[in-house]
């Protein structure tokens, strides 16, 4: 009996210490890509969305790596998909595609109320149709179901609202909807605001300066220049080193001088 009991205390710690490892490992990862994402360094955001893989597939099934690993992959999206990013390279883009879904589907299927990763996968087929508008057709009613499905379960998340409006306002145009996407993006810039920056180093934190960004192109697009710059400036005080704003508001500065 002791010796049984010994075995079990024995065989706890050491499980208590692995999982403390991968814990410190995930954590260095997350690190990693929130400095490099902060910075729009691509190739930061690759070596730790490699970590986040090799982490998700040393604890097969566990969420967390799984989703930073999503997380990962829908900003290199961002990086190489869009086309006013200094990493922009559709090549790429297509390629992570295949892979981001498949993350994304795996970190569903691991805790399936998760909204974020709803939200994340419903651009990825919203990625699709830009890439090949005529894939609408299948791709739009997935969007379309994902989107209802992250607004379900997270309908205060001001991730799942930025990325559901950006979705609607970088669609094609056959497909664009900007009213909706203001709308959303507005009410999540709210509640960044109302939702002090987490003390937590491993909580969901991100989308803060994107979402007050977006909303300067919003803004910017309908030719309304004040809020834009107001929004732009609210981008850089969440990140100052967050490169689209500083240089819309660059632009919008010297128009103004002319």
């Amino acid at each position: 009996m002791r010796k049984a009991l010994l075995f079990f205390t024995l065989f706890g710690m050491v499980c208590a210490a692995v999982c403390a490892q991968a814990d410190d490992e995930l954590q260095r990862e997350i690190d990693r890509f929130r400095a490099a994402q902060r910075v729009w360094d691509g190739e930061g955001m690759e070596r730790a969305r490699a970590g986040f893989a090799a982490a998700a597939g040393r604890s097969p099934g566990a969420y967390m790596p799984l989703y930073w690993q999503s997380v990962s992959e829908f900003y290199l999206l961002l990086f190489y998909g869009l086309e006013d990013s200094d990493g922009y390279d559709p090549d790429k883009a297509k390629e992570l595609l295949d892979q981001a879904e498949d993350s994304m589907k795996a970190a569903i299927e691991a805790r399936p109320q998760e909204a974020e990763c709803h939200a994340m996968l419903s651009s990825v087929y919203g990625f699709r149709i830009m890439l090949h508008p005529f894939s609408a057709v299948w791709n739009g009613p997935r969007v379309l179901s994902l989107q209802n499905d992250a607004l379900e379960n997270g309908p205060d998340n001001p991730r799942v609202l930025y990325i559901i409006g950006a979705g609607y306002f970088r669609a094609p145009r056959l497909f664009r909807n900007v009213d909706k996407a203001r709308e959303l993006i507005k009410k999540a810039q709210r509640i960044f605001e109302e939702t002090p920056p987490g003390k937590d180093p491993a909580r969901p934190d991100w989308g803060r300066a994107e979402c007050s960004g977006l909303l300067g192109d919003i803004y910017l697009d309908a030719g309304n220049l004040q809020a834009a710059r107001e929004s732009y400036q609210k981008a850089l005080q969440a990140n100052p080193d967050y490169i689209p704003a500083r240089e819309q508001l660059k632009e919008l500065n010297n128009e103004r001088k002319k």
